[in-house]
């Protein structure tokens, strides 16, 4: 009973001060971003390297 009651309390808390969701709501955006950008690196060094396939040696 004790333990569920600190469960409950805890809630209250973090529903009260939104500061924390709202800092880790604009990491994991600025994560996102992060990781878009290094799919577009990704895909912009596979376009690189099926150019080159395709292309004929000498």
């Amino acid at each position: 009973m004790r333990g569920f009651r600190t469960l409950l309390m805890l809630e209250v808390v973090n529903r009260v001060v939104p500061t924390g969701h709202e800092k880790r709501l604009k990491r994991l955006r600025e994560d996102l971003e992060e990781k878009e950008n290094e799919i577009e690196d990704l895909r912009m060094q596979i376009a690189v390297l099926e150019t080159k396939q395709k292309v004929p040696r000498k």
